[in-house]
């Protein structure tokens, strides 16, 4: 993937959006975000990226 590529998606802004959203408990917000990750990175893995592997 290019720099540029991922700078339109702004992957830090999306993990730290993500982190927020979770630690709120906004269920909501972090499915949207899973979901604009997913449609990105063609996998659910927002969670990991954010918090690590469990």
């Amino acid at each position: 993937m290019s720099d540029e590529a991922e700078d339109e998606f702004n992957v830090a802004d999306i993990l730290t959006e993500y982190r927020t959203a979770y630690e709120a408990g906004d269920k909501a917000k972090c499915q949207q975000l899973r979901e604009q990750w997913k449609a990105w990175q063609g996998e659910d893995s927002i969670h990991e990226m954010a918090f690590g592997e469990p």
